[in-house]
């Protein structure tokens, strides 16, 4: 992972890393360690957040991760709304600094995590991306829009996953 550079896309205003063929590869417990590790190592720079050259006790106020799953794509408009497409789902996760001090995550030691908050968009046929039954999220306000997507938490303790990782 790399916090610096990018494309100019809302993705990167946002700052998150990504994951695919999600649920099929059962990728949600790789997608949290990489934004725990992220946290721990002082890389993100996020809203709220900042990371000056040679600091090392930088925190940011969140981590933010998107796992999409097969057969399904967020479209992507240029004010940062995504529409979920597709025949699966997708996770907008975030992990916030009320988490981080809380945290494990050293080498040699399982994971622990006490709370990753996420929210699970359902997709629409791609052949109707303006259907108004396609889940929607904000990027800039990391937030579902229109009370579309289902809104769930779970954590991590001693490397085990604590609640559904997927939702209900």
């Amino acid at each position: 992972y790399h916090g610096h550079g990018g494309t100019g896309s809302p993705l990167d205003s946002a700052r998150v890393i990504m994951d695919d063929h999600f649920v099929a590869r059962d990728r949600m417990g790789r997608m949290i360690v990489m934004t725990a590790r992220i946290a721990a190592d002082g890389l993100a720079d996020f809203p709220g957040g900042s990371r000056e050259a040679g600091a090392d006790d930088t925190v940011a106020s969140s981590v933010r991760a998107i796992g999409v799953d097969e057969k399904t794509a967020l479209l992507v408009d240029p004010d940062g709304t995504v529409t979920t497409v597709g025949n699966g789902t997708a996770y907008c996760c975030t992990v916030g600094v009320d988490s981080f001090s809380d945290m494990v995550c050293s080498p040699g030691q399982p994971l622990s995590l006490p709370k990753v908050e996420c929210v699970r968009l359902a997709g629409a046929s791609f052949t109707q991306y303006d259907n108004p039954a396609a889940d929607a999220f904000d990027l800039g306000a990391w937030a579902p829009l229109d009370g579309t997507g289902v809104a769930y938490s779970f954590g991590i303790a001693e490397g085990e996953i604590v609640g559904n990782a997927y939702g209900p």
